[in-house]
């Protein structure tokens, strides 16, 4: 790759000094935000809905293999195929790793779309999506034969309208002193003898 061969040409160029080589040393600790951050508080913030229930074999997400996302759905008897929705893969080329795999899973998601399979064959959404829940969650159905394997229903949930956060990292953090950092309401430093005798700093 570019990053070896750029290691092999400085040290090719460092080889007529005899004492001089590349070392590995650790990369600069993350330590400061290179963004600007905008911290939003209120009643009205709310979790974005994500998740969905307890997957067939517990709590755990099951994984497929790439074969194995589905190709079809039969709804009673209604076929709709992957080629139905051939037109929303990515466009070639792209650059993007494992395009073809990205374009097959908005496919799949086509495929078990509630609203879409109604209007395809004319069965009650409602009833599409109660058998739909039960069929990822491994339970019997009688609506649904598919071809391939149904994702996992813990990464899976309904939307209401489009997510409020579609492109945010929302987290929750808690931090456990080693010691204790405050006294009387004062924040207490670390003693500099702590870290002197318990870690090493690269310099």
């Amino acid at each position: 790759n570019e990053l070896s061969t750029q290691i092999s040409a400085v040290d090719d160029m460092l080889k007529p000094s005899g004492d001089l080589m590349l070392k590995p040393v650790p990369a600069p600790r993350y330590y400061q935000p290179a963004e600007p951050v905008v911290l939003l508080d209120c009643d009205e913030l709310k979790y974005p809905s994500r998740y969905g229930g307890v997957d067939r074999s517990g709590n755990l997400l099951s994984c497929r293999l790439s074969d194995r996302i589905l190709k079809s759905v039969d709804v009673h008897g209604n076929c709709i195929d992957a080629s139905q929705f051939r037109s929303l893969a990515l466009p070639e080329p792209n650059g993007l790793p494992h395009s073809d795999l990205c374009s097959s899973l908005i496919i799949e998601a086509c495929l078990l779309n509630t609203q879409l399979a109604a209007v395809l064959t004319g069965t009650g959404e409602d009833d599409l999506r109660g058998d739909l829940k039960k069929l990822l969650a491994g339970d019997d159905q009688s609506t649904y034969q598919v071809s391939g394997d149904v994702p996992s229903i813990v990464g899976m949930n309904w939307w209401q309208g489009n997510p409020w956060l579609p492109i945010f990292l929302r987290w929750n953090a808690e931090i456990i002193p080693l010691l204790p950092t405050s006294r009387d309401h004062r924040l207490v430093d670390y003693a500099a003898e702590f870290f002197k005798e318990n870690f090493d700093i690269n310099q």
